[in-house]
């Protein structure tokens, strides 16, 4: 369960807008030819995403008007993110004149001159979802943002079960090994790889360095016989000028509080932190988190 000092819906909210600016537009825009080429074929086109947070990615769907015949299964562990998901896919509805009706607590549909999106949103951890799941049934696997939060060889395999062959992968957002904060400080070495490490102790069985997601993912796709369409990079690259500068303070003094969290108790953390948070105050503070986007097809 997420333990924050802040309201994490309204951090995962200002976030969209800022994943929304950098996204990697190449690879974004193959996936938009991908699904619109699936949406001309007969019959919905069924969608999965693990970690959907409050819905965002949905979302983003939705205001490109790609899902207009659409099964989409959402999985997020966290129970109260559904709520919050369902009342802005409601909002959406109603700016946006599509009907929106809550068939249960589990699935919604929106509709509108013969688009129609079936919701089914799945309150469980991903990782138990194969109790739930049948194989070689989805069109398309979403992953914002979550990937360099799994045990990548032990998950994904199954993970990409449920694709049917051919089916397409889209992981975005996944970290590739830099946090760099400006202006310089001379705790940041330390800090940062401590941080970094503290990443890579998730899974201390297995021969993956989390840290290093964006940066092995693409290969160990391909070593698995999968096809990468289109990679490149999706940096958080903040202050963002055009961004409201509330939007830019809430995201970067996210990860100061995960680094906080992840590194209680190391020598010079507090020092540290108290003068990032001061520049942050001051709006002098700068954020560089490199990540990479992929999308790629299972093997046939």
């Amino acid at each position: 369960m997420i333990s924050e000092t802040f309201n994490y819906p309204d951090y995962l909210s200002a976030k969209k807008s800022v994943d929304d600016k950098s996204l990697n537009q190449a690879v974004w825009s193959k996936l938009i030819n991908s699904i619109k080429a699936q949406q001309n074929k007969s019959g919905p086109m069924h969608i999965l995403e693990i970690g959907a947070g409050i819905g965002t990615m949905i979302e983003r769907f939705l205001e490109a008007d790609l899902l207009t015949d659409c099964h989409y299964t959402a999985i997020e562990m966290e129970s109260p993110f559904r709520e919050v998901a369902f009342n802005r896919l409601k909002n959406w509805a109603i700016l946006n004149n599509f009907s929106f009706d809550e068939i249960n607590k589990e699935k919604i549909t929106l509709t509108c001159d013969g688009k129609n999106l079936e919701l089914n949103w799945v309150i469980t951890d991903v990782l138990n979802y194969h109790e739930m799941a049948n194989k070689n049934t989805h069109d398309l696997l979403i992953g914002h943002a979550i990937i360099d939060l799994l045990p990548v060889p032990q998950c994904m395999p199954t993970l990409l079960d449920y694709l049917k062959p051919g089916a397409t992968f889209y992981f975005s957002l996944n970290f590739s090994g830099t946090t760099q904060f400006i202006p310089a400080h001379p705790f940041d070495e330390k800090i940062s790889a401590a941080y970094h490490q503290d990443m890579d102790n998730r899974f201390p069985q297995l021969k993956w360095q989390p840290s290093q997601t964006g940066v092995m993912l693409g290969n160990w796709l391909t070593t698995q016989g999968h096809t990468i369409i289109e990679q490149g990079l999706s940096d958080w690259n903040l202050p963002l000028s055009d961004l409201e500068p509330d939007t830019n303070r809430l995201f970067i003094n996210n990860i100061l509080d995960t680094i906080e969290n992840a590194l209680k108790n190391l020598p010079g953390l507090e020092e540290w932190l108290k003068t990032r948070r001061t520049q942050l105050k001051t709006r002098e503070l700068q954020l560089l988190v490199t990540n990479q986007d992929y999308l790629g097809s299972t093997m046939l």
